[in-house]
């Protein structure tokens, strides 16, 4: 009796220990549904996929920055408050206001000067103007207790008749320059132009002076001879 007992004992020990370790087994082989089981991943896939999703990525960028406008410094000035500050003081500094200048102006002349016949011209009546100052004197000092002799007060009044007086404004002025407020002038546009119509004139000058000399000379000899030959009478 108590061998059958022991053995029924071993026998239900024997099949416990059985049905625990295919319990044991199940468990590590077939997960419980409902457990939070990742699955499986195939390592090799993933790598290749992630090298290509990288690649991609880094394409996508080097693209983007290529195309991206090249207006950083632009940029760079809207959201920076320092640089906008100075560049809006430059900006201000940089206007400067000009009015025209009430006390300068110049009268517009075109004409043609230093040419020929303006030496002839000018040195003939040059020479009138001396030879009458030169016989009034004598008049007034070497003359006036001997009395002037007829020819000579005669050429003095052809000479003072000959003299014609010009009268009237060359023309309407014109303003020459700006002032502006940063302290400084500026020429006007139309001041400009007449300079550099006087500058292309004043090239002819030697020439003129030329033949003004020559002319002076010749015309004082023969008013110094009409003088002398008058007094020698």
């Amino acid at each position: 009796m108590n061998i059958r007992k022991h053995l029924k004992n071993l026998l239900l020990t024997t099949t416990a220990l059985f049905w625990a370790s295919c319990s044991s087994e199940n468990d590590s082989t077939f997960p419980t549904i409902g457990q939070d089981t990742p699955p499986a991943v195939d390592h090799g896939a993933s790598s290749d996929s992630n090298i290509e999703s990288s690649s991609e990525n880094a394409a996508e960028s080097s693209s983007s920055e290529a195309n991206a406008p090249s207006s950083s410094s632009e940029f760079t000035q809207v959201i920076n408050p320092e640089e906008s500050s100075s560049s809006a003081a430059e900006s201000s500094s940089s206007q400067v206001s000009c009015m025209i200048d009430g006390n300068s102006f110049f009268y517009k002349d075109r004409s043609e000067k230093y040419t020929e016949s303006q030496a002839i011209s000018h040195a003939t009546t040059q020479v009138q103007w001396d030879a009458a100052k030169k016989i009034g004197l004598m008049i007034q000092n070497d003359l006036k207790s001997k009395g002037v002799p007829q020819c000579l007060q005669d050429m003095q009044d052809s000479l003072e008749r000959s003299f014609v007086a010009l009268y009237g404004a060359p023309g309407t002025p014109i303003p020459s320059q700006y002032t502006c407020s940063d302290g400084t002038t500026r020429p006007t546009k139309e001041y400009l132009e007449q300079q550099k119509f006087d500058e292309e004139q004043a090239k002819k000058k030697p020439q003129y002076d030329e033949k003004y000399n020559e002319v002076y000379k010749e015309e004082t000899e023969k008013f110094n001879k009409k003088i002398n030959d008058c007094l020698g009478q």
